[in-house]
């Protein structure tokens, strides 16, 4: 009689086919396969740069994207948006940038924060995406040396367009007194006043106005020269006009980065 007990490389051969069946019922149900994060991504030279192109998929909040590739995303220059502010940087961003290519330029030194998020310039087509933000006053500008140098004039003058523009969080700027900078902490501002002393000795170059100090540091001192500000040439008694946002260290002070913010020198 003949033995009709399935043998077990028979029974090894339904099992695969069954196997191989249901996996691909389940890849069909799901659609085609998406390529890993790396292969979302496509290397581009932009500026003379090498830099990448990806789709945005997610804006978290206003300083921030997440790229279908999974990378996520810091824009320099862009400060992160805080209270009301959230909502409209979120908005912005997401009619900008939601769904488009954008090229990533990722900072040279010091690309990834403590969280695993990438710093860098990002750009949609020739667009800078922090200078946008800036122009519409929509958040402040957040200054990553290591990051923005290059563009730091660029930067600091979309952040005075936006000033003095008036809009969104910008209503009701004006200019101040030295004397008043305390009033102003965290905010931007144009602030003027006589220097009462000057230090011009050694880095970093500080100038106490009664109130607020303006500090050079000596990166932003050879950008300053080269923009024909001999900030090393201040001494008491010069009455200046400087854009900035005020901060507080040891005191109100502005941090001098750019001729854009240099108003006024005069005696």
């Amino acid at each position: 009689m003949l033995d009709r007990r399935p043998s077990l490389r028979s029974t090894a051969v339904l099992v695969a086919l069954a196997m191989a069946a249901v996996l691909l019922a389940v890849r069909t149900l799901k659609g085609v396969k998406q390529p890993s994060g790396i292969e979302l991504e496509r290397e581009v030279v932009f500026n003379g740069r090498t830099c990448y192109e990806a789709r945005v998929a997610r804006v978290p909040n206003g300083e921030e994207i997440w790229l279908q590739s999974g990378r996520r995303i810091v824009i320099q220059g862009a400060d992160s948006p805080k209270g009301r502010e959230v909502v409209p940087a979120v908005q912005a961003l997401e009619e900008l940038l939601l769904g488009r290519r954008v090229v990533v330029c990722p900072c040279r030194r010091a690309p990834q924060d403590r969280h695993g998020r990438w710093r860098a310039q990002v750009f949609l087509g020739d667009v800078s995406v922090a200078e946008y933000l800036l122009e519409r006053c929509i958040v402040d500008l957040h200054y990553f040396g290591k990051c923005d140098s290059e563009i730091a004039d660029r930067l600091y003058a979309a952040y005075f367009r936006g000033f003095r523009s008036g809009a969104n969080r910008c209503r009701g700027k004006a200019v101040i007194d030295a004397s008043e900078a305390a009033e102003h902490m965290g905010e931007a501002a144009i602030v003027e006043g006589t220097i009462k002393h000057a230090r011009t000795d050694r880095n970093p170059l500080i100038f106490s106005l009664g109130g607020c100090k303006i500090v050079v540091f000596a990166d932003d001192r050879r950008r300053l020269e080269k923009s024909g500000v001999d900030v090393a040439s201040w001494d008491a008694g010069m009455r200046l006009r400087i854009f900035g946002r005020i901060q507080e260290y040891d005191g109100p002070e502005i941090v001098l980065r750019s001729s854009v913010q240099v108003l006024e020198v005069s005696r």
